[in-house]
C-alpha cells in the first residue's frame, strides 16, 4: 500500500482489519478531544483502532499519516503469517506430520 493514497475522499484509506477482514475506523487524535482538569491543553490523545472482534492497535502517535501507514503495515505483516502458517499445514499434510522445514516456518510468524 506503499504507493496508495493515504485518504480517499477526505476519508482515512484504511486496510480491513486483518483477522475478521471488516472494515474499521480510527478513533482518538485531535478530533475527539476534549480538555480535562488532568490534560487541560495537550490537544489530543493517540490514535487507535477498536474492531468488534477484539483486535486494538495503536502506536501511541497523533500523526494520523503515520498512524494509516503503521495500521496498513501491520494488515499486511498479520496477512503474511497467515499465508506462512497455511504454507506449514500444507507440507504436514504433505508428510503426514509436521518437518523440520514446517518447523521452520512456524518460527517466522
Amino acid at each position: 500500500m506503499e504507493n496508495e493514497e493515504l485518504f480517499v475522499d477526505g476519508k482515512p484509506n484504511l486496510m480491513p482489519c486483518p483477522f475478521c477482514e471488516k472494515p474499521v475506523e480510527i478513533h482518538g487524535g485531535p478530533e475527539e478531544w476534549i480538555p480535562t482538569f488532568f490534560d487541560p491543553d495537550s490537544g489530543g490523545d493517540p490514535h487507535y483502532v477498536d474492531c468488534n472482534c477484539g483486535l486494538h492497535f495503536s502506536i501511541g502517535c497523533c500523526e494520523i499519516e503515520e498512524f494509516i501507514k503503521a495500521w496498513n503495515r501491520r494488515h499486511e505483516l498479520a496477512r503474511l503469517s497467515k499465508l506462512l502458517e497455511q504454507a506449514a499445514e500444507e507440507i504436514e499434510n504433505m508428510h503426514g506430520s509436521e518437518t523440520d522445514l514446517s518447523e521452520k516456518i512456524r518460527q517466522l510468524i
